[in-house]
């Protein structure tokens, strides 16, 4: 599956994972995050966006939504990077895109 898959979208790689938490988690590797960064995010979410932040280590940092889109709030985001923020994860709900 994952050959065709490849070959599919032409790319050089291609992973099949079991489910979201699973990529999330790969993506938290794959990052290189480590214990002492941290990660933003929203608490509007489903419990695997943090936890496996936690897993890797990380500390998550939890952004509040904009109450008009229930989504993270893009102006939050900005006053909570530190210099440990290695990662921000916007969690898209509902059909409804984050602010990029």
């Amino acid at each position: 599956f994952e050959e065709q898959f490849r070959r599919y979208i032409g790319c050089d790689h291609a992973v099949a994972l079991n489910s979201c938490t699973a990529g999330l988690h790969l993506s938290m590797l794959a990052a290189g995050l480590k214990p002492g960064d941290e990660v933003i995010t929203t608490p509007m979410t489903f419990c695997a966006t943090v936890n496996t932040i936690l897993h890797v280590g990380a500390t998550p940092v939890l952004v509040d939504c904009d109450r008009a889109t229930c989504l993270i709030d893009p102006q939050r985001i900005e006053d909570a990077i530190s210099p440990r923020t290695r990662a921000i994860v916007p969690v898209h709900l509902c059909g409804r895109p984050c602010n990029m």
